[in-house]
């Protein structure tokens, strides 16, 4: 999967015929409203997040207390678009499966990257991406929800970006030569 979106992505930046229309990637004026209403996560997502979630650390046979799970990324700010995803975050004490963080953290990558690979999720035509993080790692966001708790931890403002698309350009070209050479 990561391959064909190397593969696409360099086909956008280097191919003249085709066309990148950079007004996707403009701050939007609202939140996406197949997720949002009046600044809450509609419920009926909410409950399907919290059931893939569940799925996903059922899955994995990790006897640990999920502390929380957000909800974050472009599609909880105002800056989503066609080529948004769904971040879903399981929040853990990784001490509480074993003292060695980093083994625990690399445990965890390998599980949801295993999951993700098998699973083809999608809301509202967004795939969803689980990840397992740490209670005690920062997660550094404009936009983060708390979908066990409804409520924002973060909550989004309205900004206008300045994009430098010339070296969008060039660092996009530069991974994806990075992930060829993987």
């Amino acid at each position: 999967m990561i391959h064909t979106i190397a593969k696409n992505l360099r086909q956008i930046f280097e191919e003249d015929n085709l066309f990148v229309d950079k007004d996707t990637f403009i701050v939007q004026d609202a939140l996406h409203p197949d997720f949002w209403e009046d600044g809450k996560l509609k419920e009926f997502i909410r409950l399907r997040l919290i059931t893939i979630a569940q799925d996903f650390f059922d899955s994995i046979g990790i006897d640990a207390e999920v502390k929380d799970i957000t909800f974050t990324g472009s599609l909880a700010n105002y800056n989503w678009s066609n080529f948004s995803d769904i971040d879903l975050h399981l929040i853990v004490d990784f001490k509480d499966i074993d003292e060695n963080k980093d083994l625990v953290k690399e445990m965890f990558d390998a599980k949801r990257f295993m999951w993700n690979q098998i699973h083809d999720i999608g809301i509202n035509g967004f795939e969803v991406e689980v990840y397992v993080q740490d209670e005690s790692e920062p997660h550094e966001s404009t936009g983060v929800y708390s979908v066990l708790n409804d409520e924002w931890i973060t909550e989004p403002n309205r900004t206008e970006a300045n994009i430098d698309w010339e070296n969008v350009t060039k660092k996009a070209l530069s991974l994806m030569d990075r992930i060829d050479r993987i």
